[in-house]
């Protein structure tokens, strides 16, 4: 399934995404793939000259890119970003690439990413560093990297519309591995598979 999912024109999906969790429990299975429909590596096999690779994970360095503890030359890689002009920390990608027999350096062929929810706040807990956004509750934790004017959970109030980048969390929703404060005008996005009623791609 292809992760992105704007909702605008299907009525029965409202329903369904509704139905995904009310006030805030968001019942995604596999939201949080970095934009790509995936919620881990394709798989590893063996190659002429090093290891043949894909993987998924959030950009923890730069200068080149770490993501799951490998760094990966990115200078001949084919980029397609859908929601930010460049790379970040904190944002997850797919990776496709070599990774050298070290295990620890590759070279990137291509790395996609898009933003995994896209909204106004409608419910904050800080006790239990949580915000929900399009009945989806997203987890903060040490890691999340916060950009945007924002500098950390309690900066964000209920009605701020942000954009969030996660992995999927040990329960239901997202693990946010990037949060930054948006324009008022940016269009919605939420993205995953519904339990309820199968695969929706709902038009937000």
């Amino acid at each position: 399934m292809k992760r992105r999912a704007l909702i605008a024109a299907v009525p029965g999906a409202v329903a369904a995404l509704a139905g995904c969790g009310g006030g805030g429990g968001g019942d995604f299975a596999s939201i949080g793939s970095g934009g790509t429909g995936i919620t881990g590596g394709d798989g590893v096999g063996s190659g002429g000259t090093g290891i043949t690779s894909a993987a998924v994970g959030a950009i923890t360095g730069l200068g080149s890119i770490i993501v799951n503890g490998v760094r990966y030359e990115t200078d001949q890689a084919a980029l397609t970003l859908s929601d930010s002009d460049t790379l970040k920390l904190g944002m997850t990608v797919r990776v496709r690439g070599v990774i050298n027999a070290d295990l620890v350096n590759g070279v990137a062929s291509t790395i996609e990413s898009s933003a995994d929810a896209r909204g106004a706040v409608s419910a904050l807990d800080l006790a239990n560093n949580t915000l929900v956004i399009w009945y989806t509750k997203i987890h903060v934790d040490d890691a999340t990297v916060f950009a945007g004017g924002l500098m950390s959970l309690q900066d964000l109030r209920v009605g701020d519309p942000v954009q969030v980048w996660g992995l999927p969390d040990s329960g239901t929703g997202l693990r946010a591995t990037r949060i930054e404060r948006v324009g008022a005008g940016a269009a919605p996005i939420i993205s995953g598979t519904a339990q309820a009623g199968g695969v929706v791609t709902c038009p937000l």
